[in-house]
């Protein structure tokens, strides 16, 4: 009993170290929240530090203060009420909608029965081999600092393990930006976030084998994102996706509530995502070119490292508020687009409002 009594003893000011470490932490977190988002909406920019304290916010939190934060957005930004939901996801009546955003909200993802037309893939494809884009250089940097360098794509001679589009370039390829002023997504990415969501981040990136390097500059290994108060993120696969060469991996609803042990900023390893879930909650998201898959990925993710072949990937973001991480805007030809894609941009300029068109 003495032993047991004096256990007790020691253990319960730490306890208690750790209740008001975390209380005080948590109100200086929230005051330099508050204060750099009244900044954000007076200049438009996010101080780091208060993006830092949204990140630290989410991980005391376990999530809920977004959870919080997310329902305010969606009272002061309700949603559209005029989307014709049609697009590469199909002709989608509100109840459908509803539905996929539903799979998300229970599983974390939802992998699209409708696929992205061959001649549209083929298209992007040839863009991808043609165009030059920026890389890692691992021999110089550990950090997921693109080289200004740009080269083309060449996958007998790898010199990365990714190369990647800045957003930019995205832009001026009418097939991508057509992807973006899709209406169908907009339904869905509108219905998860409840509120008129955001375009703020489209990515296209080439990846490949690279001898074991480079994963974690690449996003090779576990661990779920948070630049954005809440968001919803839209993958294509432009090349076919076996478990060889770089599936999508997901842990499944992991993105709402996740294991103390496992709340903290970084990479996690397989070994320690699998110590607290179940194999059959790891998913491999294999399948073929034109593939569209939509997930939340706060949840534990990453892309798994390329053994064979080469895999090509776009992705668009929706969030719910440009509140975070600061990426730059860009410049819309509006040439470029049929009269049907600019009056999305005209119907909808809330969402659109990062594309500083001429």
């Amino acid at each position: 009993m003495k032993i047991i009594s004096g256990t007790k003893k020691r253990i319960k000011p730490f306890y208690n170290f750790i209740f008001r470490y975390s209380f005080i932490a948590g109100f200086i977190y929230c005051y330099r929240f508050i204060k750099g988002f009244i900044f954000f909406k007076i200049h438009k920019k996010t101080p780091y530090e208060s993006y830092i304290a949204m990140r630290q916010l989410y991980v005391l939190s376990n999530g809920r203060f977004n959870d919080f934060v997310s329902y305010l957005l969606s009272i002061k930004k309700p949603k559209y009420k005029n989307i014709v939901a049609d697009g590469i996801l199909g002709n989608l009546d509100p109840s459908q909608v509803i539905t996929i955003a539903d799979e998300i909200h229970n599983t974390g993802y939802y992998i699209s029965s409708q696929k992205l037309h061959p001649d549209k893939v083929r298209k992007i494809v040839e863009f991808a081999r043609k165009t030059p884009s920026s890389y890692i250089n691992l021999t110089t940097s550990k950090s997921q600092a693109l080289q200004e360098e740009r080269i083309i794509f060449n996958s007998d001679a790898p010199v990365s393990p990714i190369y990647r589009f800045d957003m930019q370039q995205i832009f001026e390829n009418s097939d991508l930006v057509n992807l973006l002023l899709d209406q169908s997504l907009l339904a869905v990415a509108q219905e998860y976030l409840d509120c008129i969501p955001i375009l703020d981040l489209v990515s296209l990136w080439w990846s490949v084998p690279f001898h074991g390097k480079g994963t974690s500059e690449a996003a090779q290994e576990f661990h779920f994102d948070m630049d954005r108060i809440k968001f919803l993120k839209i993958f294509i696969y432009l090349t076919d996706v076996d478990t060889s060469n770089g599936p999508h991996c997901y842990v499944a609803q992991s993105h709402k509530r996740k294991p103390k042990a496992l709340l903290s900023d970084g990479r996690k390893s397989d070994s320690e995502i699998e110590k607290y879930y179940l194999a059959s909650d790891i998913h491999e998201l294999c399948n073929t070119s034109g593939t569209i898959i939509l997930a939340d990925t706060r949840g534990f993710h990453k892309g798994k490292p390329l053994i064979t072949g080469e895999r090509l990937l776009f992705q668009i973001e929706y969030s719910n508020s440009l509140f975070g991480h600061d990426y730059p805007k860009v410049n819309l030809d509006r040439s470029l687009i049929d009269q049907e894609s600019n009056n999305v941009i005209e119907s909808y300029p809330y969402t659109y409002k990062q594309i500083l068109s001429r």
